[in-house]
């Protein structure tokens, strides 16, 4: 046997699914043996051998070049918005008391930044005494937590609606937590305990900060007449209007909005339930709403293949909102990419790619908030894997490893003010002549199979399986007429072999369990990938800067002057 012959076989069938065991078949040999010899003769194994070849493979398609010309001086530009960090779902108030989430808070918090961390169910958690037929309210868990985010620049976005925390194993199989399902009860409690709850919070962060804060009443959207009969719009109305009163009458002004809109079959419904609470004389501050890319398909739920579905209803909702409200705020108070949280496609780059192309293309909005959903996988966790990662929709594993979407959001919040180029791919910011960062991204959607069934680890080693594998591009980008000097440029990139965590697990071939030691050894190799260099430019002369994406990857460049 000769290594060529491994090379060929790899070449041949590098479109198909290939394993150790089809090549070792084919060689008659044991996969052991096989293993070990291609170990010796690379000095890799045979998983990054085969992706090494894929790469390569997927490089050699003709790429697209795209040629940018941006001056230095007389520049046309428009301030960035700030909808991409002004809210995050910090998830269900049970989930975060505890040692990885007020670490990773503060991680997020120092390298992004954002506004508002969205908590559900908050009431949950709140201890109720009964002493000398006194009811006594005890907020000591609560309060840790909003503590941590206040000292952390992180103003409470409280959802006050009956949400269920539903953990999708599949498109049609998921795990309910045991919540008190009756809206009517629900409700009921929320407006016995509120009025305490405002005064105690007012009392121990002041009207100041407490008139910062954000509240969410969401209706819960369904096609089922028995849960209309149950809890129906009037009904819903009703308690928006109780709970819009409680809090004026202790004395807030913040903000009150709703209904997290997400009846995507009827879009003109949202106005079905606004005129139901006009009747009760209320209005919401902000109007919310609900953002998947799904749709049904012969009575099932599936993901979309229109890449862009999430910006066409985006568009749609504000529309049609603001043909009646026409300044109304419109806050996205839950987006992701897919449905099930037991996808690969959560932890793999796919989702990275997927943010950077949501923030981008919904720039032009003019929305407030674009509210990413979910910050860790802490509370999603099951007895179905004992995995390290198990797809779930955190940007941060459970064990607080972030994943290339939580370098998404790092790698947007290293962009500046100033918009001086924007193209469907890419953004190009400066806040000065000697300052500029660029990002670029190159998002491939997935194929039919994968909109109703989970994409799993193995799936991956065979990238045209699952994406459409469109070819690489190449941006020649011309600075014209910058200051003479030496530029020091950083590339960082992440990519489905570049600061992946989900990539470095594959290569110990996904072991289930890592002892603390080498699960922070693990971490440590999906650090964010930068590279460094230095270009001289002359008087007179421009400066050229040339960046190639691959599919699924997505790159910052910085250029400074020194």
């Amino acid at each position: 046997m000769n290594i060529s012959n491994i090379y060929d076989y790899i070449d041949e069938h590098l479109d198909e699914k290939i394993g150790l065991k089809s090549l070792s078949l084919f060689l008659n040999l044991t996969p052991q043996y096989l293993a070990n010899y291609i170990k010796k003769e690379t000095g890799k194994t045979f998983k990054e051998l085969l992706n090494e070849k894929r790469s390569s493979s997927l490089g050699s398609k003709s790429a697209k070049t795209f040629n940018i010309t941006v001056p230095f001086e007389g520049i046309d530009k428009f301030t960035l918005p700030s909808f991409w960090n002004k809210l995050i779902n910090l998830g269900y108030a049970s989930y975060l008391d505890n040692a990885y989430f007020y670490e990773l808070l503060k991680k997020m918090q120092d390298e992004i930044g954002f506004s508002y961390g969205r908590i559900c169910r908050i009431f949950d958690i709140i201890s109720t005494y009964t002493i000398e037929s006194r009811t006594i309210y005890d907020y000591t868990l609560l309060f840790k937590i909003f503590d941590s985010m206040i000292d952390n620049n992180l103003m409470p976005f409280i959802e006050l609606g009956n949400k269920q925390l539903n953990i999708n194993l599949s498109f049609a199989d998921y795990k309910n937590d045991a919540f008190m399902s009756d809206s009517t009860e629900y409700y009921s409690s929320i407006i016995e305990k509120l009025p305490d709850f405002l005064y105690s919070c007012i009392n121990r962060y002041g009207l100041n900060i407490c008139n910062k804060w954000n509240f969410e009443i969401s209706y819960h959207y369904t096609r089922s007449d028995d849960d209309m009969k149950e809890f129906s719009m009037y009904n819903y109305a009703r308690f928006y209007k109780k709970v819009h009163d409680i809090i004026q009458e202790v004395g807030l002004t913040c903000k009150i909005g709703g209904p997290g809109f997400n009846d995507w079959s009827e879009p003109k419904n949202v106005h079905a339930i606004l005129s139901y609470l006009e009747r009760e004389n209320v209005c919401p501050d902000f109007f919310t709403t609900y953002l998947y890319p799904l749709v049904i398909e012969n009575n099932r739920l599936s993901l979309s293949l229109d890449e862009n579905l999430i910006n066409k209803r985006l568009t749609l909702f504000c529309d049609t909102l603001k043909s009646k409200y026409a300044n109304i705020e419109i806050w996205v108070t839950e987006f992701n990419s897919n449905l099930s949280s037991r996808n690969t496609l959560n932890d793999s780059a796919y989702q990275g790619v997927f943010l950077i192309k949501q923030m981008i293309s919904c720039a032009h909005l003019n929305i407030s908030a674009l509210g990413y959903y979910l910050l860790t996988d802490s509370a999603l966790r099951y007895v179905d894997s004992n995995d390290i990662l198990f797809g779930g929709w955190g940007l941060f594993s459970d064990k607080n490893i972030p994943k290339p979407s939580y370098f998404a959001y790092y790698l947007f919040s290293k962009l500046m003010e100033d918009v001086i180029e924007q193209g469907d791919n890419y953004i190009i910011t400066s806040n000065s002549i000697t300052s500029i960062s660029g990002l670029f991204f190159h998002y491939d959607h997935f194929k039919k199979k994968y909109t109703e069934h989970n994409v799993h680890p193995s799936d991956l080693d065979t990238y045209e399986n699952v994406f459409n594998s469109t070819p690489a591009r190449t941006y020649n980008i011309v600075f014209n007429s910058p200051p003479k000097g030496t530029y020091l440029i950083k590339e960082y990139t992440v990519s489905n072999c570049k600061s992946s965590i989900l990539y470095n697990w594959s290569k110990i071939n996904y072991l289930p369990t890592l002892s603390k030691t080498d699960l922070d050894i693990l971490k440590e190799t999906a650090n964010l990938d930068v590279n460094m260099k230095i270009t001289q430019v002359k008087e007179d002369c421009p400066l050229l800067i040339s960046v190639h994406v691959e599919a699924l990857e997505f790159k910052l460049i910085e250029i400074d002057l020194q």
